[in-house]
């Protein structure tokens, strides 16, 4: 998975919001996200393509804020219920691996923001 987009994307908020409010944001936004990707997994090994379609619909809103464009492409095909490809293994590995890869960017933009 590729992670280009997400450090011009947080770029965008600082020069939006100016850095107080990027980092209240993105301080508030971080235990949520690691809450919807937990969601996510359970609804997914469950089989509900309805409740995780929901829950990616609701991520899919705010990561476009603070993420890749990779990462909202595999939001949208769970939104979309594409239950040919998100049923697989695979591609539930690679939706768990942007949500680390998220966290962890977002962990290091707060820890270098806060320095």
């Amino acid at each position: 998975m590729t992670n280009v987009g997400r450090e011009e994307v947080l770029d965008s908020l600082l020069e939006n919001l100016g850095m107080t409010t990027t980092v209240e944001l993105l301080a508030f936004a971080l235990p949520h996200i690691g809450q919807r990707r937990d969601s996510l997994q359970q609804l997914l090994q469950a089989g509900d393509w309805e409740g995780a379609g929901r829950v990616a619909h609701k991520t899919l809103s705010s990561a476009r804020l603070y993420s890749s464009s990779q990462f909202e492409t595999l939001l949208r095909k769970v939104s979309q219920q594409d239950i040919a490809v998100i049923a697989t293994a695979e591609f539930q590995t690679m939706l768990d691996e942007e949500f680390s890869f998220t966290i962890k960017a977002l962990e290091q933009w707060l820890a270098s923001a806060a320095a």
